[in-house]
């Protein structure tokens, strides 16, 4: 029985493996391992022969999306930015105006529809003229209006000194800049042609004996209507402040308020010279 069965099952597959007449339906696969879930109906090819892969080239791989920036159209790698519905390169993300990166902070501006672009805090308070004149940063709060400027609450200063003006304090500008009551007394105050004192409010302007004179109200209206001579000598009735004083910038509060007491005090002292005088 064992002499005239079929050859062993090994010799059976290498002779159809090698015979070139061999037509059966199926071939069995040379590889041991192969089940016979591998048959299939048309010739097999390794994937591991590279005469076959030139004749099967295989199918090229799907390339993968990858981001572009939406300024420069390059590919984005490393740190981007997703913003304005888009994706930029860090240093593609800039303000419209100066060209500031504004990645860490930026105010979205409209274009054409849908279109948007980004402004840095400061030209976008710039467009919007909200700008303090002082230190050129944006107006996001309070602020004063003066001399058609506007200030930040805490930059209203006197040009000199550190002096701030509160909403109810009174400032003085001479050539377009603004001074506290001490250092514009001192510095560029007329002196009245009557009493030699400074003139820090309202003015009555003569023009007499070829030159302009400038009178406090008061005092004018005294030397007019009662003919009085406020002052005989051209000296002050007040001496004014010493001049040391008046190139002082870094005067103290307490110097800048013994000051203005000062100049309350000569009110006083001229009102009643003055009243002594006219009734003698």
């Amino acid at each position: 029985m064992d002499e005239q069965g079929a050859p062993p099952p090994q010799q059976q597959q290498q002779q159809h493996a090698h015979d070139p007449r061999s037509n059966g339906l199926t071939r069995q696969p040379t590889d041991p391992l192969s089940t016979p879930h591998d048959r299939v109906d048309a010739p097999v090819r390794s994937m591991t022969d590279p005469a076959q892969n030139e004749l099967q080239p295989q199918p090229p791989k799907p390339k993968r999306a990858g981001k572009i920036c939406g300024k420069c159209g390059e590919g984005l790698t490393g740190q981007f930015v997703r913003a304005l519905g888009g994706t930029f390169h860090l240093e593609c993300f800039t303000c419209h105006d100066c060209g500031k990166i504004v990645a860490s902070k930026f105010f979205p501006v409209p274009e054409k529809p849908p279109g948007q672009y980004p402004l840095c805090e400061t030209d976008y308070f710039r467009r919007l003229d909200l700008l303090c004149h002082e230190c050129g940063q944006a107006l996001r709060g309070s602020y004063i209006t003066a001399l058609e400027r506007k200030y930040h609450i805490e930059h209203f200063t006197c040009s000199v000194c550190p002096t701030v003006f509160g909403a109810s304090d009174s400032y003085y500008e001479h050539e377009g800049s603004v001074y506290c009551h001490y250092h514009y007394s001192t510095k560029f105050a007329q002196r009245c042609n009557g009493c030699q004192t400074s003139i820090l409010k309202q003015f009555v302007e003569i023009y007499r004996n070829g030159q302009n004179q400038h009178w406090h109200p008061e005092c004018y209206m005294i030397h007019k209507y009662w003919n009085v001579r406020l002052h005989s000598t051209g000296q002050p009735i007040i001496e004014s402040l010493h001049p040391a004083d008046a190139d002082a910038t870094d005067a103290t509060d307490a110097v800048r308020d013994n000051v203005r007491q000062q100049e309350e005090a000569k009110d006083w002292t001229k009102v009643n010279w003055i009243w002594k005088t006219v009734r003698l």
